[in-house]
């Protein structure tokens, strides 16, 4: 399965039941969150969640099944970001159950804009009974969806938690202060990210001109050998030719000095 293929088949999967339908479940209590038996639970009316949507190894020798996806999301795929997160939380796709390295995956696609991640992590955060954290993540994912469902789920999700959790205007006005430390630390990030990127493009097109200049060199360097051996043929060629010449010069003049003795000689005995 190709790459885009495979990234929108999870992300159909994950989102076939509802986006906010895993922070409803995860927002529950950890048993419902990592429970095996219970599976498949149904999260929203008429959908049901199964233990595993990702692909298991048919052969042991197969590759990890997240691998490629881990790839993509080095190279900076929003999308496998958030799918790494899902499977992280989940302990799915052949991957260990890491929250801690869920929210990692889910934060980096929030901070490279992936509206959706916003939500997941405002359902670990009231997992983990932190309404405040919460409301900063509802807020967040208020701000970033253009999609005037998903938009609203926030709204209404962050106004549900506000009553449940009781927030007072303290606690959102803390909530506010976090969003903004937090887009501080995003674009801050964010500049390492393209700095670190600029830096190794750079350091890859300086090493790409030394790979050139190394294979220029070095046809200079087999061009000159090349030279060199034709020029030492053609050395031993005129050097053979001089003394095939000076043999031949040896060979008629002694041709030449025995024409004119047997001349000599013809004349000696006329003369008797």
């Amino acid at each position: 399965m190709k790459a885009g293929m495979r990234i929108d088949y999870f992300l159909g999967m994950i989102l076939s039941i509802g986006l906010l339908a895993p922070a409803a479940a995860l927002s529950a209590s950890p048993a419902k969150e990592t429970s095996e038996a219970a599976a498949p639970a149904t999260v929203s009316p008429g959908l049901k969640y199964f233990p595993d949507p990702a692909y298991k190894r048919l052969n042991k020798d197969d590759p990890p099944p997240m691998s490629e996806m881990v790839e993509l999301a080095n190279q900076g795929d929003t999308r496998a970001m958030f799918i790494l997160g899902d499977m992280s939380e989940k302990g799915k796709g052949g991957l260990p159950q890491d929250r801690k390295q869920a929210r990692t995956w889910f934060e980096e696609s929030a901070m490279h804009g992936y509206s959706q991640s916003f939500v997941r992590l405002a359902a670990m955060a009231r997992h983990d009974k932190n309404p405040k954290e919460a409301w900063q993540w509802y807020t967040l994912a208020i701000n970033s969806f253009d999609d005037g469902g998903a938009q609203d789920y926030a709204i209404s999700a962050r106004k549900e938690l506000v009553t449940a959790a009781g927030l007072t205007s303290e606690d959102i006005s803390q909530a506010r202060k976090a969003i903004d430390d937090w887009k501080d630390a995003r674009d801050k990030h964010l500049r390492a990210a393209k700095e670190a990127a600029a830096e190794k493009e750079r350091l890859q097109e300086e090493q790409a001109k030394k790979d050139a200049r190394a294979l220029k060199d070095q046809a200079e360097k087999e061009k000159a050998q090349e030279d060199a051996a034709a020029e030492k043929d053609k050395a031993q060629k005129e050097s053979t030719e001089e003394e095939n010449a000076a043999d031949d010069a040896v060979k008629t003049a002694a041709h030449d000095e025995k024409g004119k003795k047997q001349d000599q000689q013809e004349k000696d005995d006329e003369q008797n």
